[in-house]
């Protein structure tokens, strides 16, 4: 078995359980990324798909703005969850109160 700390770099944790539970709810959320933008213009992708970018022009915010990007990536793991039962939410977020 890898350690604790080689499982944290690829963020995945370990349930150990003395008592067999009837299930586990897996709660986790969608890694963001996050920057300043500002009147300049500006430019976020996501490390986990790099193929998926937001590009701010020029005057696209009037004052400088916490903006983020969350990406969802769905694998043969989750497809195959899915078709065995399992069931996946949509991501809606959004908070106005991250602005400067």
């Amino acid at each position: 078995l890898e350690s604790q700390e080689e499982l944290g770099k690829k963020r995945i944790r370990r349930i150990i359980s003395t008592d067999f539970p009837l299930y586990f709810a897996v709660v986790s959320r969608i890694q963001q990324e996050n920057d300043l933008i500002g009147p300049e213009g500006g430019y976020l992708s996501s490390k986990l798909v790099p193929m998926a970018q937001a590009n701010f022009p020029e005057t696209a915010v009037t004052k400088r703005v916490r903006l983020g990007l969350q990406v969802r990536w769905e694998d043969d793991e989750e497809e195959e969850m899915m078709e065995n039962g399992g069931s996946l939410s949509p991501v809606y977020y959004h908070n106005v109160s991250d602005s400067f």
